[in-house]
């Protein structure tokens, strides 16, 4: 992909496309693009591309942009949830809540603007978003059992890290429904669960026998029992 159909993009493109190029001119990932787009070309190429840029921009622009897109995120890194979007009631009092909860589970808090906040994970799952609800949906409140969302689940490391959120939920005085416990949805399942400041029902749980290392961990120090 050529710096050209790039400036292409970012000169005739929908807004959308020229926003997406300059995010892509903004990133590293673009000295990777550059790279392996002008080395691997020859003079008559690059010729026809920009012949083809000028005659139709728009269709370059998107071509530009629908190629990064398609051929420089490694899908099998991808997280399989891209975002998760929170509607609240008050943004102030869900910041006070999410932010102490955020960077307890590996979020950093990336922007505010207005009445939505961005949460980014430093590992690479899906981000958080938190936006305050429509004039619409303000006079709804959260039920566990109608449909659309139930409860929202994080995994956890270790035991200790579920009670450590515990010990944190108290000092923001957070409302634990249940407090640190094992259950019998799997061997060494252990969870909390919560609510934010919306009532919304939160889980943070250890699953051992998810992890397939502490699986076979498992099924070993249970074969040496017998």
């Amino acid at each position: 992909m050529s710096a050209k159909v790039f400036a292409t993009a970012l000169r005739f493109g929908s807004a959308r496309t020229r926003m997406h190029s300059r995010r892509l001119l903004n990133s590293s990932d673009m000295r990777f693009v550059s790279a392996n787009a002008e080395i691997s070309r020859s003079a008559s190429k690059r010729s026809t591309e920009k012949h083809e840029a000028m005659s139709e921009p728009s269709n370059a622009a998107n071509a530009a942009s629908a190629h990064v897109a398609d051929s420089f995120i490694p899908k099998n890194n991808m997280p399989l949830i891209n975002h998760i979007e929170l509607r609240v009631a008050s943004v102030d009092a869900s910041e006070k809540f999410y932010d102490p909860l955020c960077e307890h589970l590996g979020y950093y808090k990336h922007l505010r603007i207005g009445a939505c906040i961005l949460y980014r994970s430093k590992d690479g799952i899906g981000d958080l978003i938190i936006k305050r609800t429509r004039t619409a949906g303000k006079g709804k409140t959260y039920d566990e059992e109608a449909p659309g969302f139930a409860h929202l689940a994080w995994n956890a490391n270790s035991r200790h890290e579920v009670d450590s959120l515990h010990k944190l939920l108290k000092t923001i005085d957070a409302v634990v429904l249940d407090p640190p416990c094992e259950m019998s949805y799997s061997p060494g399942y252990y969870a909390v669960w919560f609510q934010d400041p919306d009532g919304m029902k939160l889980e943070y749980a250890f699953t051992p026998m998810q992890n397939p290392t502490l699986q076979a961990e498992f099924k070993r120090l249970k074969a040496r029992k017998k």
